[in-house]
């Protein structure tokens, strides 16, 4: 056997995929990263290495376990070929040539570890189990065996692993320092590094002069601003080696810090993200791109989800583009937790990118939701008692959680320590959601719930500002080019010139919501998209022109410059959405009141109300939604409250291409009142839009 061989054969012990045992839990190593559970996150904090700092102290039992059961060889920590101590010079020189193909080994063991996202992402990385293995103690001392003798070799086995009896700490070792050494097979330079007192934190190195790249500093120590003395003289190769091969090494591990609060990762361009899986590029708007990622599970404390919604910020102006992270940030270190309110793992500023780290929702969100038929999404059952219930209580969680936003009280930021002392501490701090729709809804599926559906969350916090008790709206410009809510979803007060956005507005956005949840409870999926073209037909009317305005899908008309007078608007529910709530109320009406007519009755009197001082609060319609909510928890099963008929559950309803709203094939008149007594109509069938005047 050759000495390569030789060397090869102790790595192959420690293989990963051979010695499961090394992981009594398969390939991830005990402890490395915390278990995260579904809490929102109330505080920030700034993580600007790697997430070294964030792997627990017990990883020293891993480096520091004795490997002899599992690899042969291996006696009281020092390796014996033969099973009896090394006492000749034989022996000694023996163990130097075993020590030279361990190095040799270890750099093939290295790139068999590596881990590559995909042919399109196919920069190498060593995921952080790999590591710790590969650089367990006795490992590393073989390899160093290869260029030093005692006590130089004790002392460089102590500054790679850590001493066995001082506190250790990720950061505290130079493990990563280490595998570079060995992949660029440039060992012999440890001593320099340990000499100018470098470990893993202090990692990654970076250029003092980016154009001539002849140089390295570490920001993170007393290199900061000169030359790292370890590389002097030793030639542009090494430096360059080194500088890219140290990425491989530091894929970041993402967890919450100790407190349990949201970090934010700084990291560089050149990082290589723990990703496993990357999916292609959705853009949400003109803000942000959204993509599925799934990430090493060495590399992430978040265990309850399987994949992650990785949200990067579009902007192009790195002034603009830190203003939006830092207030989508913001809303969530401000806001209390909760189960309907979407959870945030982590936060990246890569380069000058910013991103969100969020659980992938498997359902997608609220209108993908509606894309399926109502009796498909239930776990067998096609009465529509279940989904109903499940209804009921996603309406009262959402109402409660845009509740929690409104609400959001001093005792959250007092909780995170973000309160100075003099501040006064009694005055309520208010929020506003700004862009509810069902886009930002979204669904995660827990099937293994009594209802089998899945629990909605909101999500989407770049529009959300928290005020306080005197300032608790925002002003609304339309003519901004910041972002706007959606105009489907945008509450009547906002045509005023000069209104301001309240909690009211997302009361109204919400109760749009629910009323096209209604329809697709009662009409099934095709109905909704049917009600949005209903609502379009009805266009604002300009009293001064005496014409209508564009089409636009939303909830209320207006009738601007109302009796002549400039800048007058007035406005009230479209007669498309009155007559819509109306006939859903009529297909479910049954001798006594059900949750459907109960729901409806709420929408369409105190809800979807354009008076803003006469829309109901958000904290009332939590409490008559609880109301539904309650029931559906405490009545029994046949309960007839919870079975009204819904056309949507009836065999083959409805048919692609056949109308079920009641609206298209029929000639519908919306009337504007204008100053001189005269109506402005419009008919509306299948193929025509006419306008005109009568006296």
């Amino acid at each position: 056997m050759s000495q390569f061989d030789f060397g090869r054969e102790f790595l192959n012990d420690f293989n990963p995929e051979r010695s499961l045992e090394f992981y009594p839990e398969g390939r991830r190593p005990p402890n490395v990263v915390r278990e995260q559970s579904d809490v929102s996150i109330t505080t920030k904090s700034n993580n600007y290495n790697y997430g070294i700092d964030l792997v627990e102290e017990n990883n020293t039992a891993l480096l520091w376990s004795q490997p002899d059961a599992m690899f042969p060889g291996f006696v009281g920590g020092a390796f014996e070929p033969h099973g009896e101590p090394s006492n000749t010079e034989a022996d000694l020189q023996l163990e130097n040539e075993i020590g030279m193909g361990a190095a040799e080994a270890m750099c093939e063991q290295i790139h068999e570890a590596m881990q590559s996202t995909g042919p399109t992402h196919s920069r190498p990385w060593l995921p952080s189990g790999d590591l710790h293995a590969i650089s367990h103690r006795n490992h590393v001392s073989a390899v160093l065996r290869q260029h030093f003798s005692e006590p130089t070799l004790g002392r460089l086995t102590d500054y790679v692993c850590g001493t066995e009896t001082g506190t250790h700490k990720g950061g505290d070792t130079s493990q990563r320092i280490f595998v570079i050494l060995v992949l660029i097979r440039r060992i012999e330079t440890l001593p320099a590094l340990m000499k100018d007192g470098l470990r893993d934190r202090d990692l990654p190195f970076e250029w003092l002069n980016p154009v001539s790249r002849d140089q390295l500093i570490s920001p993170k120590s007393q290199f900061a601003n000169k030359a790292l003395s370890c590389f002097e003289r030793r030639g542009k190769g090494l430096l360059r080696e080194f500088y890219e091969n140290q990425w491989k090494i530091l894929a970041p591990i993402i967890d919450r810090d100790k407190n349990g609060e949201v970090t934010t990762f700084h990291l560089a361009e050149e990082v290589i993200m723990p990703w496993t899986f990357i999916g292609d590029e959705r853009k949400e708007g003109s803000f942000s791109m959204v993509r599925k990622v799934e990430i090493h599970q060495d590399h992430h404390s978040f265990h309850n989800h399987k994949a992650f919604a990785l949200k990067t910020l579009l902007q192009t102006d790195p002034d603009q583009a830190e203003d939006e992270f830092e207030q989508e940030l913001k809303a969530f270190t401000k806001m209390e937790p909760g189960d309907h309110i979407l959870d945030l793992c982590a936060t990246f500023k890569i380069g000058d990118k910013y991103s969100f780290l969020f659980p992938w929702a498997e359902g997608g969100n609220l209108k993908h939701f509606w894309n399926k038929c109502p009796t498909q999404v239930q776990k067998g059952a096609r009465q529509p008692d279940i989904l109903l219930r499940w209804v009921a209580e996603q309406c009262h969680a959402l109402a409660a959680a845009l509740q929690s936003i409104h609400e959001v009280r001093v005792k959250a930021l007092k909780r995170a320590n973000r309160i100075h002392e003099n501040e006064d501490t009694d005055r309520d701090i208010y929020g506003i959601h700004g862009d509810i729709k069902p886009e930002n809804i979204l669904l995660f599926n827990h099937l293994d719930k009594p209802l089998g559906i899945g629990t909605l969350k909101i999500a989407d916090f770049g529009l959300t500002e928290f005020h306080r008790l005197t300032s608790r709206t925002r002003s609304f410009n339309h003519g901004s080019d910041a972002r706007q809510p959606a105009p489907t979803y945008e509450a009547p007060e906002l045509v005023q010139l000069g209104e301001v956005y309240s909690r009211k507005a997302d009361v109204w956005a919400l109760g749009c919501v629910f009323s096209e949840f209604l329809t697709w409870v009662v009409r099934g999926h095709l109905a909704v998209g049917e009600f949005g073209q209903a609502r379009a037909m009805e266009r604002d009317w300009d009293d001064s022109k005496k014409r209508f305005r564009w089409a636009e899908d939303k909830f209320f008309v207006a009738t601007y410059n109302d009796g002549g007078v400039p800048g007058a608007v007035r406005t009230s529910l479209k007669l498309a959405v009155d007559n819509w709530l109306d006939e859903l109320y009529q297909e479910s009406k049954t001798e006594e009141p059900n949750f459907l007519t109960d729901f409806l009755d709420l929408l369409g009197h105190k809800v979807l109300v354009c008076e803003r001082d006469n829309r109901v609060s958000c904290e009332r319609l939590v409490m008559e939604l609880e109301k539904f909510a309650s029931r559906a928890g405490e009545s029994r099963s046949d309960d007839p409250y919870w079975r009204p008929p819904l056309p949507s559950f009836r065999q083959g309803f409805p048919k692609r291409g056949e109308a079920s709203n009641g609206i298209t094939g029929r000639r519908v008149a919306f009337a504007h009142q204008s100053s001189a007594s005269s109506v402005s109509w419009i008919c509306v069938d299948d193929t025509t839009v006419r306008s005109g005047t009568t006296e």
